[in-house]
């Protein structure tokens, strides 16, 4: 130890206090094996013809990964269907129902809606839990928005695709016509703290609130790092309103909040504005393109893939609140999960959203029963996309990997939330498997995902979860998110999601005015940052492998610049750290623990605030640094 810790002092490198231990340096044998299991797949299983959307790349493990998004191909003949005209004031839905059928009923290759503003009232007959525009059913289509405007007037699901194959969508803008956004300040007001609620913005006791966060009015952005208060409905902190714009609650009370002003994030995880979504099957949704589409407003998430086979391109989509807006959607921009490959995520901008601006994210599947036999099992969340001969690797609780075993029958819905809950049998029992480890499905990973030329800015957000194999991150720009822009993880503690960042490439974005994270138990945060974590904290298990952060430019961080935990062959390469630590002077710049072989090199760090590169040598093994 003190061998290395001379070699380190000779490159500039801090040797920290050892972080708090959760485990021991990480043992790669086990993880390598699933590591290389999980991403696998390099190349898109879709043959492409002329047209189609492909992209390529090197990956850090030195293989080459493409990914293809087919085109729709309607035949030479197929006829143009054009939306039947809209009574004023009537609602719009049993047109465009009726405008679907007819392109079903004549193999149509596209449909055409006119410039216009069309209103859905009510959901379709039988499908209330679904969408007010289910789009179904369709085959090689383009439905050609031409600028047309769709408001919905429920808190439910806006349009639902379901059991589509090469269908586009363009040129179309999504709106609510609900209230989605108020603007307040916390006061003090007889003994207590209050919510009032600027006038600008009129409420009554009929309108609900999800949560706050505060808001800095010169700069018309949020507070990095400020305070954000849920209140979920039914909660015991429920805001109560009491009339004159006026909200209470015993929330409002924390010291620091009085006299700061707040956006009210007035829905409560409601509706998604465009939803892709399918039960398991044998006709997934797969090939879709979103492409000049433009979210307004959402009360729940903005675009969210959650159940198709393959194939999603999401490109010079707009993201974003109107003119004279706070927020565009309640929650997360773009939710990827459960679309098992080939995303093309280009060219897009994030705006005003109250949670992450892109999620690709990957279900973890907890485990709620074993039978005697240890094959028996009973699983609870996200279940329900297991099919027979599907391939589950099992984890513990602090996401160690366990091993891996065939389903072998049909899984047997039990009920639960959306049935959730299944039975189903391994085809081996599985070595340490308890009601505390979890399963992923190796059958529905989202593998080969290339995020490149996004704008993601001025947002209540991270930036970016990748969390996923086989990833391209580059040219994108981030700015003014109140948390830090970029995470590459997977957790296995509160949000259960993700496989992991294997075999990802970070290259060539540029950070500015980045915020604060906080609240994982030894953590060095920053604007880029690699980690696990269970319910424990960061996990010693190594959860991400093969990263390449390298020609990322970070300025006006008020943490770190990059951060890395929980990784095995990691490169921080050629990177520009200026002016960072703001919010926490001469901490380090970049960080390095709980993980092994990663190489430091060329980087550029300065700023009065910098802290350097610091390696905790509790917990790391072979971390190479050269001077910056």
């Amino acid at each position: 130890m003190e061998t290395m810790n001379k070699l380190l002092a000779v490159c500039g490198v801090v040797v920290m206090t050892a972080l708090p231990c959760i485990g021991q340096a990480a043992t790669p044998s086990d993880f390598v094996s699933w590591a290389k299991m999980v991403s696998v797949d390099n190349n898109s299983p879709a043959a492409a013809e002329p047209g189609d959307h492909q992209m390529h790349w090197t990956g850090p493990d030195g293989r080459r990964i493409q990914l293809t998004v087919k085109t729709p191909r309607p035949l030479a003949s197929a006829p143009t269907v054009t939306l039947a005209k809209v009574p004023e004031g009537a609602d719009a839905r049993p047109y465009f129902d009726d405008a679907l059928a007819k392109v079903r009923a004549t193999k149509a290759g596209r449909l055409v809606i006119p410039l216009g503003t069309y209103v859905f009232k009510t959901m379709p007959k039988g499908k209330d839990d679904e969408g007010m525009w289910m789009v179904e059913g369709l085959t090689d289509v383009t439905i050609d928005g031409g600028g047309a405007t769709l408001v919905f007037m429920l808190n439910k699901n806006g349009i639902w695709m379901k059991a589509c194959q090469r269908v586009a969508i363009t040129n179309l803008v999504i709106e609510y016509g609900l209230k989605m956004g108020a603007l307040g300040s916390i006061v003090a007001q007889g003994s207590e703290n209050v919510l009032k609620v600027d006038a600008d913005y009129p409420v009554t006791a009929s309108d609900t609130m999800g949560h706050i966060s505060e808001y800095d009015r010169a700069s018309k952005t949020f507070v990095p790092g400020g305070k954000r208060v849920y209140s979920p409905p039914g909660g015991k902190d429920t805001p109560k309103y009491v009339g004159d714009q006026t909200y209470t609650s015993a929330a409002f009370q924390t010291k620091g909040m009085e006299g700061k002003s707040y956006v009210i994030f007035q829905q409560w995880y409601g509706g998604t504005a465009l939803l892709i979504k399918d039960n398991a099957g044998p006709r997934l949704t797969e090939d879709i393109i979103l492409s000049g589409v433009t979210i307004h407003s959402g009360p729940g998430m903005g675009i969210v893939a959650f159940g198709m086979k393959r194939g999603l391109g999401i490109w010079n989509c707009k993201i974003t609140p109107k003119e004279g807006g706070l927020i565009s959607t309640e929650y997360d921009a773009i939710h990827v999960a459960v679309a098992s490959g080939d995303i093309s995520i280009h060219d897009n901008l994030i705006s005003g959203q109250g949670d992450d601006g892109i999620n690709l994210s990957n279900p973890v599947i907890p485990v709620s029963k074993i039978d005697e036999d240890g094959k028996s099992l009973v699983l609870s969340t996200y279940s329900r996309f297991i099919q027979a001969h599907d391939k589950l690797a099992a984890f513990d609780e602090l996401n160690k990997y366990l091993g891996t075993a065939e389903v072998v029958d049909t899984p047997k819905p039990l009920g639960g939330p959306n049935n959730q809950w299944n039975g189903l049998t391994l085809s081996t029992p599985i070595t340490g498997l308890t009601l505390k480890s979890l399963f992923r499905d190796n059958n529905v990973v989202d593998s080969r995902v290339a995020v490149v030329h996004n704008t993601i800015r001025d947002c209540q957000c991270h930036g970016l979860l990748v969390q996923v194999p086989n990833a391209l991150v580059a040219d994108n720009t981030f700015s003014n998110t109140s948390a830090n822009p970029i995470r590459l993880l997977t957790s296995v503690g509160y949000f259960k999601e993700g496989v992991g960042a294997i075999n990802v490439l970070v290259r060539n974005n540029q950070i500015t005015g980045s915020g604060i994270d906080a609240g994982i138990h030894a953590m060095r945060w920053a604007a880029i940052a690699v980690y696990g974590n269970s319910n424990a904290g960061v996990t010693a298990e190594p959860s991400n492998r093969y990263i390449n952060i390298e020609g990322n430019s970070v300025v006006n961080a008020q943490q770190g610049c990059i951060s890395v935990a929980s990784g095995q062959l990691v490169n921080i390469t050629g990177n520009v750290c200026k002016d960072t630590n703001l919010a926490l002077h001469k901490s380090p710049s970049i960080s390095v623990s709980y993980s092994n072989d990663v190489t430091v090199k060329g980087n550029q760090v300065s700023g009065m605030w910098a802290g350097g590169v610091e390696v905790d040598p509790a917990t790391t093994k072979d971390v190479h640094v050269e001077a910056q």
